[in-house]
């Protein structure tokens, strides 16, 4: 159903309500596509609520492998 629901919305360009729909459903790495291909001013906003999602399943040594990793990467850049 939700993925149903993403593409309905990416048909009529409504693409940040199509990335919720794909968070909703945990499709991170749909979400992630749609934004980094269609909108990606959107990124940010996925990756928070992913990390929001993983701490909420208490799920933070992985949040806190996240951060690293993009800590070590944006100092590579």
């Amino acid at each position: 159903m939700i993925p149903q629901a993403a593409e309905l919305y990416l048909n009529v360009d409504m693409v940040k309500d199509a990335i919720d729909m794909f968070i909703a459903g945990e499709e991170w790495s749909k979400a992630r596509k749609v934004a980094k291909e269609l909108e990606p001013r959107y990124e940010p906003y996925v990756e928070e609520r992913y990390k929001d999602s993983l701490k909420s399943q208490g799920r933070a040594d992985v949040v806190s492998c996240l951060y690293t990793n993009s800590s070590i990467e944006n100092g590579l850049k």
